[in-house]
């Protein structure tokens, strides 16, 4: 197989430990990373490179791999993330009235369900960009808030989320805001 990351050739081996190993040996030292749009013999693709490697490893296949600076990706997470944390803190104090109120037409399930699926994204980028702080209590605190919905009860859920997940999410702000990337 052989690999080329931005039309470089980086190996032709059929050994997939080998081939593994120059890319991630590449990346590292150019300080990249690899894309998720990619060519595989000619077909362009999306999604995962490293599952294709895997079912490729042993033919005359031609993967062609792209990057972005590792720096600027990081970047766009950070103003991302900081903007979809603004978004939680201003929409989550709604959200937690209505639960105080039990609002009889609120869609519990459906309003919880995005946040969950927020929460877990900002998890993902925590340890993504190491904010081991953040991340000591995560899944005693997403465990507790699971088992409140589980039994519907609105009460302890606007509790966590009024005073774990607010205070969690002033917290994580901070530490995107002091995050220095250059």
């Amino acid at each position: 197989m052989k690999v080329y990351i931005n039309q470089q050739l980086i190996t032709d081996s059929k050994d997939i430990d080998s081939i593994i190993q120059n890319i991630e040996g590449w990346i590292v030292n150019q300080q990249l990373i690899i894309t998720s749009n990619y060519v595989l013999n000619g077909n362009k693709v999306t999604g995962d490179w490293l599952d294709d490697i895997k079912i490729n490893a042993n033919t005359d296949a031609r993967l062609e791999l792209h990057t972005e600076d590792l720096l600027v990706v990081l970047k766009e997470m950070k103003d991302t993330t900081l903007d979809y944390v603004i978004q939680i803190e201003k929409n989550l104090p709604s959200v937690i009235d209505r639960l105080y109120t039990s609002e009889e037409n609120m869609n519990l399930t459906d309003v919880l369900h995005d946040l969950i699926e927020g929460i877990e994204y900002l998890l993902n980028v925590a340890i993504n960009l190491n904010f081991d702080k953040l991340l000591e209590n995560h899944v005693d605190m997403l465990k507790e808030l699971m088992e409140t919905l589980e039994l519907h009860d609105t009460t302890d859920c606007a509790d966590l989320l009024k005073y774990e997940w607010l205070p969690w999410m002033e917290r994580y702000k901070k530490e995107l805001l002091s995050l220095e990337l250059e």
